[in-house]
């Protein structure tokens, strides 16, 4: 019986997804990082589950050994939630990275020409290797589900309860796993699918924000009902949705409506991407230069280039000369003008918005006068621009560095690299190099809004500059990060995998499970130094500082009164300046150990600090006489 069964879902599998999909799975469900994540998963989501129950056990430890039957309830429900939550975090943080390399890493492996001449459909090539990713992803959905059964134990759960969080987390990992495919298709490399990847949720979470602010100010019913649909799927609106309608006996509404959004955009990304693989093929291929300034123009719309590039003259270090002139971006056509030019509009609307207010403003404010709203605002402007960007960054960073070293390998070119007389040193410096100065798009950007927010008054110089140099330090720690994850790495999509997940955890992941622990742990006899301690590293997180350093100023110190402000202003400042001093140390480990890395797979080992060096070239010797190889003379 097992047997037919397992032959029926074979030929099943072979029908719907085509002979790819058993390959991947294979392939895919044998590497090492899949249990890997697996199991860190698992430990992740066992440490905040078990934490939640410490912090419950004064009220399970009832006198008597008796605990009311309601208590048990509220427990089980606030445990399965926090389960729900910790699950589609992780998940939801782990789909683009695990699914964007589905079809870049068979470019980068020159094996998707091979694919595309065979009798398969483009269907069957993405569906199949698209499939076997999600498998994967939705191992770890039924693998936290044991867990769940515990509560069985506790008085149970509503099975209304479990289907609304199952179907929100799978209907979620089909539309990013969707889009990741689409930007795989687009894309002609790994690190620019995962960026894109990660882009386009983050771009409609801030859309869907933005729309909810418009409704309220739009009078067209039709403006608001298309507002309203576009909102259904962001998980943090419907999340508020649904806490007004839970308590009622039917599957809320909201929840509904975000699987059948997602629904949708799985759909369309998964039939864009197997419709559009084979011109992403074509499109790659050479293509004459136009001649016509209309032809010209159409080119520089759709990414071709229409005349050589122009480059500086070559320098002393050609590997920093290539990283940073030469070395091409994440450009793909008119999708990269489409995204830049958005990405103005969404940074610069939000400033004129607030200047109109001030402008039209009648002076009749009830608190504060115009012009102390400006500031305000635009202060708040500045720091979500600050921060937002500068996460952009970092990860960009962390990417790029990521493919520095591992891209050689999937252009074939690795062999050139250590066939030259450039040191591991030097190599390594002008990779560092370029995934730095390769953010100089968002740098510009980012010292434009800091520019706007010093001259309008409403940051001070003194943050903006401690913040731009907190940032430098990010920077340099991040790139170094990702470099020291390729450096030993056989592909740019084990690197990524290795360098993206420690990067969002570097970036303010570990907060997670820092508050979980708190929480646990209790605020008793110990409060003020938990919230000192709290504070402090804080002050050393990247995305907490990036968000509040730029709204610092000394107003905050002159303001406090009894010393405790005081005591509590010094503490951030100081985890700030540690912070800073902490992520250079860190970005000098990590590229010590990408040059211990590196030497030794390039067989460089003499240039590893405290290795032997390597003793002078000896002569050949024949029948025990000298070769006369150096001097040209017969041998």
């Amino acid at each position: 019986m097992g047997d037919r069964l397992a032959a029926w879902a074979s030929l099943v599998a072979d029908r719907v997804f085509g002979p790819v999909f058993t390959l991947d799975a294979t392939r895919v469900g044998r590497r090492f990082s899949t249990f890997l994540i697996r199991w860190a998963y698992l430990l992740v989501l066992v440490g905040v589950l078990a934490v939640f129950y410490r912090s419950w056990r004064g009220d399970l430890n009832a006198p008597g050994g008796v605990v009311h039957p309601s208590v048990l309830t509220r427990f089980a429900e606030n445990f399965f939630w926090v389960y729900s939550v910790t699950q589609f975090l992780v998940i939801a943080t782990l789909t683009p990275a695990f699914t964007a390399a589905t079809i870049t890493d068979e470019k980068e492996r020159k094996t998707l020409h091979f694919l595309l001449v065979t009798d398969l459909t483009g269907r069957e090539i993405v569906f199949g290797k698209l499939a076997a990713r999600i498998g994967a992803l939705l191992t770890l959905v039924i693998a936290g589900l044991p867990i769940v059964s515990l509560m069985q134990f506790f008085g149970g759960i509503e099975p209304r309860l479990l289907l609304v969080s199952l179907s929100m987390t799978i209907s979620t990992v089909l539309s990013l796993s969707a889009l990741s495919v689409a930007a795989s298709v687009l894309m002609a490399r790994t690190r620019d699918a995962v960026l894109l990847a990660y882009a386009l949720p983050v771009a409609y979470l801030y859309l869907s924000f933005a729309a909810v602010d418009g409704i309220g100010w739009s009078t067209n019913p039709q403006v608001q009902t298309l507002a309203d649909r576009f909102v259904r799927g962001n998980p943090f609106i419907a999340g508020r949705e649904m806490g007004r309608t839970l308590d009622l006996d039917d599957i809320p509404p909201a929840a509904v409506w975000y699987v059948g959004f997602h629904v949708v955009v799985a759909v369309f990304g998964m039939v864009f991407a197997a419709w559009r693989i084979r011109a992403s093929v074509r499109r790659e291929g050479g293509t004459a230069a136009p001649r016509s300034r209309a032809g010209m123009m159409m080119a520089w719309v759709l990414g071709r280039r229409s005349r050589a590039r122009w480059h500086p003259v070559v320098t002393d270090d050609p590997i920093r000369w290539r990283e940073i002139h030469v070395e091409p971006g994440s450009n793909s056509g008119i999708l990269h003008r489409v995204f830049f030019f958005s990405i103005l509009v969404a940074v610069f609307v939000p400033f004129f918005n607030i200047a109109s207010l001030l402008l039209l403003d009648s002076g009749y404010g009830q608190f504060r006068s115009p012009l102390e709203t400006f500031r305000s605002s635009t202060k708040l402007w500045v720091c979500t621009v600050t921060c937002l960007f500068g996460i952009l960054m970092l990860l960009r960073a962390t990417v790029r560095g990521a493919s520095a070293i591992a891209g050689e390998r999937d252009r074939d070119t690795w062999v050139s690299l250590i066939g030259t007389p450039l040191t591991v040193r030097e190599i390594l410096n002008g990779k560092w190099a370029g995934c730095v100065w390769g953010q100089r798009d968002a740098m510009i950007l980012l010292g434009t809004v800091w520019a706007i927010g010093v001259l309008t008054g409403s940051v001070n110089v003194v943050a903006i500059t401690l913040t731009g140099i907190a940032l430098g330090a990010y920077l340099s720690a991040f790139a170094a990060l990702g470099i020291s994850c390729s450096a030993d790495a056989r592909s740019s999509r084990v690197a990524i995998g290795r360098a993206v997940p420690t990067a969002l955890l570097l970036l303010g992941g570990y907060w997670f499970v820092l508050g979980c622990c708190c929480a646990g742990a209790g605020w008793s006899g110990a409060g003020e130094l938990v919230g000192y301690a709290s504070l402090f590293i804080a002050a050393c997180t990247p995305v907490v500082v990036l968000a509040a350093l730029p709204a610092m100023d000394s107003e905050i110190l002159l303001s406090s009164r009894d010393g405790i402000l005081t005591v509590w202003f010094l503490t951030g400042v100081a985890g700030v300046v540690v912070g800073t001093v902490g992520w250079g140390w860190l970005a000098m480990i990590w590229s010590e150990k990408a040059h211990a890395a590196f030497a030794k797979e390039a067989n460089r080992d003499h240039e590893i600090p405290g290795a032997r060096p390597r003793g002078p070239r000896s002569a050949p010797q024949q029948g025990g006489q000298l070769d006369n190889w150096r001097n040209g003379g017969s041998t």
